[in-house]
């Protein structure tokens, strides 16, 4: 009986953060422009810092559901306003306010 309620429990766990990653995507893809996608996506990663590491552009264009050189054009857009900057692998936000308003 005790088993059975502890692999309840574990099912439970792993169904609710399903669930909130599944949210949590919609959230994201929820944007009507790729610069809203970006935005939704590099705050939901933002852990207290301005830096936030990103996946290869390839993984991420398919996570976002856009095309990997329209993505790579918004990105380079992002960065020649100022709102980004870019860091090795990582992206820099520069203008926390102004990606705030894209999300």
């Amino acid at each position: 009986m005790e088993t059975a309620l502890k692999i309840s429990g574990s099912l439970l766990q792993i169904f609710a953060e399903k669930a909130f990653q599944m949210n949590r995507r919609l959230r994201i893809l929820g944007g009507a422009s790729i610069r809203e996608k970006v935005a939704r996506y590099l705050l939901d990663r933002q852990k207290g810092g301005n830096r936030v590491a990103v996946m290869s552009r390839e993984d991420l264009a398919d996570y976002l559901n856009v095309t990997r050189p329209s993505l790579s054009r918004e990105i380079s857009a992002m960065i020649h306003d100022g709102i980004l900057a870019a860091c090795g692998h990582d992206l820099v936000i520069l203008d926390q306010k102004a990606l705030e308003e894209y999300a």
